[in-house]
């Protein structure tokens, strides 16, 4: 009986000095880890902002593929969330949410995971020539939880080689993307209704002078047709694009209307009606001459593919002022590429 009373007295002392010893414990843990990635700032921050594109890089997907993820909110920047949910005990349940985002430097995120508690994470971008410095932190509040401040004590222990795969990860995923940098892009997610369109379809050279006067003939078909059937325009013009490769460019010129008009088009009239896309887009404003344009797809192609979207129909153009009364610096088109965004 002695032994049992000692042995008893020994535990409740050592739980009082465990007691003690844990108020003198750090409340807070801190991970952090950095990587350099041959790839523009706003490339990797576009990857970092999303959820779209987490499971090509994350550290966890492998330790359990049947995981089942859902998505809400935006599909990127403040708001973005995901959740998981995994029978796997190193996955566990949880979910993630952006709550702050400064383009191309920053993004907080934060982390749930349910009945373990609550945490924060941060990506910290800085440019290291033409390469980006990224630190991706961690940071949680333990309060008076002296369990938590003694496993506070193993964290960067235990979460510091996550990170590190999870950041070797991100650098062969964004290195592959392309370097195109789009970091002067304006652009937003916008839902458009169709609108009905009287057009002309189009296959020509690639040539700026092949395209300008195909479409100047277009344009002046459509009046035409417009004129004879007492259409009126209810929208700037644009283009609807098909294809473009070396051998040429395929293309619809388009005018929106404010009818499909009563006395359909002639079998052999060049102009037909029809309703443009309906649905999610994204919609980007291209500043400066016609000529110009090809660039600027090009940072819209590297854009999408950084943010992981879907293209889900043509493109277009849609031209808001007349080069005729504008100098070509200040003509403005707005593009629009249709992406499909399943969970927002």
């Amino acid at each position: 009986m002695k032994f049992i009373k000692k042995f008893l007295l020994f535990l409740v002392l050592l739980a009082a000095v465990l007691a003690v010893v844990g108020f003198f414990l750090p409340s807070t843990a801190h991970v952090e880890r950095d990587i350099t990635i041959g790839a523009p700032p706003c490339t990797v921050f576009a990857t970092v902002n999303t959820f779209q594109t987490f499971n090509e890089w994350s550290p966890w997907y492998e330790l359990d593929p049947e995981t089942t993820y859902s998505f809400s909110g935006p599909p990127i920047g403040p708001g973005a969330r995901m959740s998981w949910t995994s029978d796997n005990p190193d996955v566990g349940n949880g979910s993630q949410e952006i709550v702050a985002s400064e383009p191309c430097s920053l993004v907080r995120t934060k982390l749930d995971f349910a009945d373990e508690g609550t945490a924060d994470a941060f990506f910290r971008l800085e440019p290291a020539g033409t390469a980006t410095r990224v630190t991706w932190g961690f940071e949680t509040d333990f309060g008076y939880n002296l369990i938590g401040r003694y496993f506070g004590l193993f964290f960067d222990s235990m979460l510091g080689p996550d990170y590190e795969k999870g950041l070797a990860n991100l650098k062969a995923f964004a290195e592959q993307l392309p370097k195109t940098d789009f970091a002067d892009l304006q652009a937003e997610i916008v839902t458009v209704a169709p609108m009905t369109i009287a057009y002309v379809s189009l296959s020509t050279g690639k040539s700026n002078s092949e395209i300008e006067a195909a479409t100047a003939e277009a344009y002046g078909q459509l009046m035409e047709f417009m004129s004879e059937r007492e259409l009126i325009q209810t929208a700037p013009p644009m283009t609807i694009n098909t294809a473009m490769d070396p051998s040429g460019y395929i293309f619809d010129v388009a005018i929106p209307v404010n009818q499909a008009p009563e006395i359909p088009p002639a079998e052999d009239s060049p102009v037909e009606i029809g309703l443009t896309y309906e649905g999610k887009a994204l919609k980007f404003i291209h500043r400066g001459p016609y000529d110009t344009l090809p660039a600027t797809y090009e940072k819209i192609a590297a854009y999408i593919a950084a943010h992981g979207f879907d293209e889900a129909g043509r493109s277009w153009d849609q031209y808001l002022n007349d080069p005729a009364t504008v100098p070509p610096s200040e003509l403005l088109t707005h593009i629009y590429i249709p992406v499909d965004i399943g969970f927002e």
